[in-house]
């Protein structure tokens, strides 16, 4: 069996040369040699089957988008993000004055982060960065779902139409890289408390402004007018619980962006700012865990997913 590229050539050069060969006038019939009309009929029962082969291969690269979440899916992504929501729920008790277990705290950042961390790169990965990056297996797939309701994918804006959601939660990624970059520093040992704080204050800030941008998203998706980009609250009707998990991952991003400021060593000067930062905190948590029960509800208890 020949490679697939050379029947290709073969195909394509043999068929020419049943017209005219150079050097002859266009009204005379070129007849190859007997050799060659042998090796040209051999060649017209290879062809077709390397023009399927080469139909199956290219087949075979693309994949369907969206990717359906499967059970198994859901089971380890909720897992990671059930463990940074108790996690940081307990770890911030950690920071009460009557408790300053700064040890414990920053290990139990450190593991809540982890799980964050690896959530956010698994459900990155998986649908939201096609558009965006390293997609082109499912670039067809996108374009014949999502192309029709989208700009010119030449301009500007059509590129960013199709990289938005790449983008929107890439930025939560980062977020969630620069809490484990920070929680680590907050382990005592570390001697890094400070700039454990600093990149605790940036990541917060990525969080919830990446958790409002799926918001405003969410708010613009209309399902029968796909082509419709108004913002209306009435569209977060549609999925109650990813609403919650959202709106609750940016509250939790605000609390610690605020408790983070209180603890820098300018501002927390006595025990009663300690205590306000340490409120913050708690109060980040508790909606880090909340987001995280509204995303085990959604995965296992509604009809949004196959059981």
């Amino acid at each position: 069996m020949k490679p697939i590229f050379l029947k290709k050539i073969n195909c394509y050069y043999l068929r020419r040369g049943r017209t005219h060969a150079v050097g002859h006038s266009s009204d005379k019939t070129y007849k190859p040699p007997p050799v060659l009309r042998s090796l040209e009929n051999m060649m017209d029962e290879d062809c077709p089957k390397a023009e399927e082969q080469s139909l199956l291969l290219s087949m075979d690269t693309e994949a369907s988008y969206p990717q359906p979440l499967t059970l198994l899916w859901r089971v380890i992504h909720c897992s990671c993000y059930l463990c940074g929501g108790i996690s940081f729920f307990v770890g911030s008790m950690c920071y009460f004055p009557t408790m300053t277990e700064f040890v414990a705290g920053g290990w139990w950042f450190t593991v809540g982060s982890t799980g964050f961390f690896l959530a956010d790169l698994l459900e990155w990965w998986t649908n939201n960065r096609v558009g965006c990056f390293m997609d082109d297996a499912y670039r067809r797939s996108f374009e014949k779902s999502q192309g029709p309701f989208l700009d010119d994918p030449m301009t500007l804006k059509g590129k960013y139409q199709r990289a938005e959601n790449g983008l929107n939660f890439f930025v939560s990624l980062c977020g969630s890289t620069l809490y484990l970059i920070g929680s680590v520093d907050y382990i005592p040992s570390t001697n890094s408390l400070n700039q454990g704080t600093l990149l605790f204050i940036y990541g917060s800030a990525f969080i919830f402004c990446s958790q409002g941008w799926k918001l405003y998203r969410a708010g613009c998706t209309y399902e029968d007018t796909p082509s419709n980009r108004r913002f209306s609250f009435s569209n977060w009707q549609r999925d109650p619980p990813g609403i919650i998990v959202d709106f609750m991952s940016g509250l939790g991003g605000i609390c610690y962006f605020v408790g983070s400021f209180l603890f820098l060593p300018r501002y927390d000067t006595d025990d009663f700012i300690t205590w306000i930062g340490a409120w913050w905190f708690q109060v980040g948590g508790t909606a880090f865990f909340i987001s995280s029960l509204a995303m085990f509800y959604r995965y296992f208890f509604t009809t949004n997913y196959p059981h």
